[in-house]
């Protein structure tokens, strides 16, 4: 599971960025678009939300699904030996979705997010 998602991810539609000395504006769809050319520049896709397009659209089972959001991108990074599960002797990085997905909480080692 990969999201290109840019800076501007969870910003409401008509926000505006400069991104790489272009401004960027995000569209309804999520999208975020170059304001001189409305070229696409990326998208502000949030890994929550993969997850269900993952699990809901494309009927990948949650096992196969999760581990694309967690595990397999901690080993690809070299960093599996303390990120992407939960267990002893790795950092206690969680979020907590509700069944639509959305996050519900968040906590960075250990301590509770706002």
């Amino acid at each position: 599971m990969v999201t290109d998602a840019l800076m501007a991810k969870g910003y409401e539609a008509g926000s505006k960025f400069i991104f790489g000395g272009n401004e960027i504006e995000i569209y309804e769809d999520g999208s975020a678009h170059l304001v001189e050319t409305k070229g696409l520049a990326g998208s502000t896709l949030k890994m929550n939300e993969g997850l269900k397009i993952l699990v809901e659209d494309a009927m990948v089972p949650f096992s196969y699904a999760i581990n694309s959001c967690t595990i397999n991108p901690a080993r690809c990074l070299g960093i599996d030996s303390r990120k992407g599960r939960i267990g002893v002797g790795y950092d206690s990085d969680l979020v907590v979705l509700n069944e639509d997905y959305s996050v519900h909480q968040t906590y960075c080692l250990g301590k509770e997010m706002l």
